[in-house]
């Protein structure tokens, strides 16, 4: 099978471009392994990463010939932890809500240690 890279290009990835979040995270499939891209700069955690990362899991398992998963950062870093300045500027965010995200965070984190495939962090520059 020959690569078939996939760009996801669905409103989601464009709002979040327009209002400043850089980057996304998509999937590429070569033979039978998915690579899933890191491609948020810096690759802070927020809500917007969480959900693109969940899309790519989800993505992955769409495709029944898949044996192994690979993520990896495009840029320097693999992952610079929680996006701190995006909590920040949420300003008069909530207890709640706090707890909710790292909830998502937990959760996210979770399914990918206990993914049905075996997965592998190719880790480029800085891990945080």
């Amino acid at each position: 099978m020959s690569s078939d890279e996939t760009r996801h290009q669905n409103k989601e990835d464009l709002d979040a471009l327009q209002s400043g979040r850089d980057g996304r995270v998509w999937t590429e499939f070569v033979d039978e392994v998915a690579i899933i891209r890191l491609d948020c700069g810096e690759n802070r955690m927020n809500e917007h990463f969480l959900r693109e990362l969940n899309r790519c899991l989800d993505e992955v398992l769409q495709h029944s010939h898949i044996k192994a998963v690979v993520t990896s950062g495009t840029n320097k870093f693999y992952s610079n932890g929680l996006d701190l300045n995006w909590m920040r500027e949420l300003g008069g965010i909530s207890t709640e809500d706090v707890a909710t995200f790292i909830r998502k965070w937990n959760e996210t984190l979770q399914r990918i240690l206990q993914f049905p495939l075996p997965t592998v962090a190719a880790i480029n520059g800085r891990d945080i």
